[in-house]
């Protein structure tokens, strides 16, 4: 029988460090594929006298930078003020196009994956293509991301779309997702998200984002589980099963990012902690707005409410010990969000896409009944099937309107209009704005084909059509 080495490329020597050249910014370029890196510049620290002042301490909790930030008391849900570029989130795929893919973030946030924004690998494929028409067949996005799928992904960017509105740019290249694991962190046991480089001949080489590291997936690990090839810049989560030569070669076996659960002996810590990982965690406090919890030995996390189980909300207790998923992470404030939902904390749980009662958005929904008011982040309105859905902040009042939650509370029914449902947060999102719903078209979907209505034009597409002529 052949020995594990041989499953391993020939030639094990590790490679020199080289800089990505990957472009996550979105730029105006003939080519999409174009990578374009801003110039980076550092600033020197000028030594200046002492003034006799001590400086003063951090107030993010211990110096070894495990905790979460004592300043968080109160627990809400993630806002989009609060975004920034470099956070580690879990998303699952909504939508997939030709060139991105629509991604259901946590709180009812939505992000893009654009296509130039998988891996270097893909990346350069999608190049030669556009360059030779008789460049390898390559996968698709729609032969990557299925509806439903959960991956780790990096915001990249955000951006400003039409009317001021922000969109959230996303990545999954391991470069930027890994960016903070090195060689000597990694550990049996870990789960890592990658993308495939190469097809060999016993296996696949992964691309883990770590430069003088080779990650080796063998064949016999993957046809069980995936039955049909993988391809060059296929998105992959794997399991660590074997670290060789100081971690310059490692030996994956195919897993799900919410199948292994962490342990403090694999050495994670808030630098390096990845978004999917199942911990054992210990509730810390119980608030009206949530959980503080315990985990790793030394970390601190938040559970908001809406990633408290349903059903159980009324049995939490202090010391209680549950199992949690890790949804993101902000390296700069070291917050840590974490779910107790069923969906993301039993492994091989299928999310749902669509509600069970089917597509409702842009319904109007009368005699709803408001259950809680969490007055930094939204209310809960129960439906009259018993359905619950979440109103945020930004919706429950018009925007020029004072702010008056008790009297808003104090009605006995509402009436809302359906926005959107979360597979993330697995919730409708709704309004109980006036103006949203006294709306006569909410979408696209609502216009059918013939119907008269009225229009201002806005902008004139000069424009040449060959083939049919529209305008």
């Amino acid at each position: 029988m052949a020995s594990v080495e041989e499953d391993f490329p020939r030639g094990g020597s590790a490679k020199k460090p080289i800089e990505s050249n990957i472009a996550v910014q979105r730029t105006e370029v003939d080519n999409l594929f174009q990578s374009n890196e801003p110039a980076e510049t550092k600033k020197r620290k000028v030594a200046g006298k002492d003034d006799g002042k001590k400086p003063k301490k951090s107030k993010t909790g211990k110096e070894d930078g495990l905790t979460l930030n004592a300043a968080s008391k109160c627990v809400e849900i993630l806002h989009m003020k609060n975004l920034k570029e470099g956070i580690l989130m879990l998303g699952c795929v909504k939508e997939v196009t030709d060139f991105e893919v629509k991604v259901s973030l946590p709180c009812g946030m939505q992000g893009f994956l654009s296509i130039k924004n998988i891996c270097d690998s893909y990346t350069k494929l999608l190049s030669e293509q556009l360059e030779s028409a008789d460049t390898e067949e390559i996968c698709s996005l729609q032969d990557i991301f299925s509806p439903g799928m959960l991956f780790r992904c990096v915001i990249a960017k955000l951006d400003l779309a039409k009317g001021g509105a922000l969109s959230i740019q996303l990545s999954i290249n391991p470069k930027l997702v890994n960016k903070a694991l090195t060689s000597n962190s990694l550990k049996a046991g870990m789960v890592l998200s990658g993308c495939v480089d190469s097809v060999e001949d016993h296996g696949y080489i992964v691309d883990i984002g770590l430069s003088g590291t080779k990650a080796f997936l063998p064949r016999e690990a993957v046809k069980d589980k995936h039955p049909e090839e993988l391809k060059v810049g296929q998105n992959v989560t794997c399991g660590v099963d074997e670290v060789k030569n100081d971690g310059r070669m490692i030996r994956l076996s195919l897993s799900t990012p919410t199948q292994a659960c962490a342990e403090s002996e694999q050495g994670w810590n808030l630098t390096n902690l990845l978004p999917g990982l199942l911990v054992k965690a210990t509730i810390k406090k119980v608030t009206k707005h949530g959980l503080l919890l315990d985990f790793l030995s030394s970390f601190t996390g938040q559970v908001d409410f809406l990633h408290m189980e349903p059903e159980q909300t009324d049995s939490y207790t202090e010391g209680a010990q549950v199992r949690a998923c890790v949804l993101y992470v902000d390296p700069t404030t070291r917050l840590v969000g974490l779910s107790l939902r069923t969906f993301l904390t039993q492994p091989g749980s299928s999310i749902a896409v669509s509600p069970a009662g089917g597509d409702r958005i842009g319904e109007v929904v009368k005699d709803c009944k408001m259950t809680a008011m969490h007055h930094m982040s939204g209310a809960l309105l129960e439906l009259p099937d018993n359905t619950m859905a979440f109103v945020h902040r930004n919706h429950v009042k018009e925007s020029s309107e004072l702010s008056n939650e008790n009297r808003v509370l104090a009605r006995t029914e509402h009436i809302c209009r359906i926005m959107d449902f979360s597979p993330m947060d697995q919730i409708h999102f709704a309004s109980l704005r006036k103006s949203v719903i006294s709306k006569r078209f909410f979408r696209y979907h609502d216009l059918q084909a013939g119907q008269v209505v009225e229009s201002l034009k806005i902008y004139i597409f000069r424009k040449m059509y060959t083939e049919h002529q529209y305008l």
